[in-house]
């Protein structure tokens, strides 16, 4: 048995921007300035489950997909 977890950060796309929308200020981009890779797109969350699915060896892994925001 195989289990692996996807864990995407801040994703682009509706919520994200009435979330950023209601941030005060400046907050809003120092919230993404803390994305190094920047905040990731659907496609971009698509390939990383598309790879660990495909990645037959992996398991008991959670995969961060947050632009660099927990490293």
């Amino acid at each position: 048995v195989r289990v692996n977890c996807l864990a995407p950060g801040a994703v682009e796309g509706t919520m994200h921007r009435r979330v950023m929308a209601r941030l005060p200020g400046a907050a809003g981009a120092a919230y993404e300035q803390r994305h190094p890779l920047g905040v990731a797109s659907p496609e971009q969350v698509a390939a990383a489950a598309l790879w660990l699915l495909d990645a037959k060896q992996i398991t008991g892994v959670v995969l961060p997909v947050d632009g660099g925001l927990t490293a």
